[in-house]
């Protein structure tokens, strides 16, 4: 027992080094209007703060930060600015707390998750950032580091949703686009067709030439009646306004009949070139509505696009350290006199419970 003791007092009384350690606290925040509407049950947490669908990005967001903090990909991004190795592997500190520089980047990382921390609040959404090193300034150094790539990686996803977003939009409109082409080719063909350019042009023209033909035949109904009342039925006159009444009733009873049906090969009825008439063109309105508001949705992302709809608000930056907080000396002499105290406690009664055995 003695012994570890003993160990434990020469090296963190006289060699272990000194670590200074520094502290940031930050969340994943969103501009007004980007999160979701507020959820009904309100209140505080990150729930109450962003709302359902807000709350859900930001805790995700939050879970991303502190995976790529404690990543190989946070490591090779520090590299163009801090010396990992250098700064962890420093000569004055002592051989069981540096790093060896010729270690491999699998076990630089376990080292590094030693002397980072992230932890993550669930209930505030936000996150605590722990850094450790031998100098104040390079612990500081780091974690300002740190920040500045975390910033960089919400603004990137801030960006991709953006892109994201801009690109759907821009795909409605294209596909707005093809379907208001397509409606007006169809409408514009239809009116070749049919030799008509509009529906209420056709059915009045129609209905101009009806009435002139039953205005006809009215005039000559009454010309008949005022000549029967001077002449007799057979008197050639009679008979020639009686042979230009049917064919003028003929005329008419035609042009009704093509109003509504026609022998095929007469072409299409008058209702049935409306009818299709009306269809192409209530096609081509709500393309056109549709195109109208595939528009506004494009400008609104692209409005979006504009405004940062995510960022990391680091409202605790890192200081600098006044004094070493690791390691705990005390504590940690303290700790191992416990642990073998009771090591050797459990090893006396084990000894002792085999002796009575024997």
């Amino acid at each position: 027992m003695a012994l570890p003791v003993t160990l434990a007092v020469v090296y963190f009384g006289f060699a272990a080094s000194d670590q200074y350690y520094t502290t940031a606290d930050y969340a994943v925040r969103f501009s007004q209007g980007a999160a979701a509407a507020p959820s009904a049950a309100g209140g505080g947490g990150l729930g109450g703060m962003l709302g359902g669908g807000g709350a859900a990005a930001a805790l995700s967001d939050m879970f991303i930060l502190r995976d790529y903090i404690l990543s190989h990909q946070i490591l090779a991004d520090l590299e163009p600015d801090i010396d990992i190795r250098a700064i962890y592997s420093d000569p004055q500190a002592d051989r069981l707390a540096r790093l060896n520089p010729e270690v491999s980047n699998e076990d630089l990382l376990d080292y590094w998750r030693g002397m980072i921390s992230v932890r993550c609040d669930m209930t505030t959404g936000i996150s605590h950032l722990g850094v450790r090193a031998f100098t104040a300034k390079e612990a500081k150094q780091v974690a300002d580091n740190l920040l500045r790539l975390s910033e960089a990686l919400v603004n990137r996803l801030s960006d991709r949703a953006q892109d994201d977003r801009l690109g759907l939009a821009r795909r409605d409109v294209e596909e707005a686009n093809k379907k208001v082409v397509k409606a007006l080719d169809g409408l514009h063909a239809y009116q070749e067709q049919a030799g008509q350019v509009s529906p209420e042009g056709f059915v009045q023209a129609r209905s101009e030439l009806e009435a002139g033909i039953e205005q006809e035949v009215s005039r000559y109904e009454a010309q008949i009646e005022r000549l029967r009342r001077d002449l007799p039925d057979d008197a050639p006159g009679i008979r020639q306004l009686r042979q230009r009444l049917e064919i003028a009733r003929s005329q008419l009873a035609a042009e009704r009949q093509r109003s509504t049906s026609s022998p095929s090969d007469q072409g299409a009825s008058a209702s049935e070139i409306f009818t299709e008439f009306s269809k192409l063109k209530l096609e081509s309105e709500f393309a056109a509505k549709a195109y109208d508001s595939a528009l506004a949705s494009l400008e609104q992302a692209r409005l979006e696009a504009a405004k940062q709809d995510r960022y990391l608000e680091a409202f605790v930056r890192p200081q600098l350290p006044d004094a070493p907080e690791y390691p705990r000396r005390a504590l940690n002499i303290a700790l191992v006199a416990i642990g073998s105290f009771l090591v050797w406690s459990i090893g006396g009664l084990m000894v002792a419970a085999i002796r009575e055995h024997l």
